[in-house]
């Protein structure tokens, strides 16, 4: 296996793909924020108050371009 090359500076930057590493920055902030989305979507359609199989344009009319 090759070796992990670093890109970018201290206390950022991305490990390849080759190797696992860490994650770091705003990386874990979205991967956090997609699973707090999705809780709350599923439990708005749990109570009705969220159509699964709307259109995005039934929530959010400037999307119907």
């Amino acid at each position: 296996m090759p070796e992990a090359r670093r890109e970018g500076g201290p206390g950022r930057g991305r490990y390849d793909q080759c190797r696992a590493g860490p994650v770091l920055g705003a990386a874990l902030v979205y991967s956090v924020t997609e699973g707090v989305t999705a809780t709350a979507a599923h439990l708005l359609a749990r109570r009705g108050e969220l159509d699964l199989d709307a259109p995005v344009a039934a929530y959010w009319p400037e999307s119907a371009a």
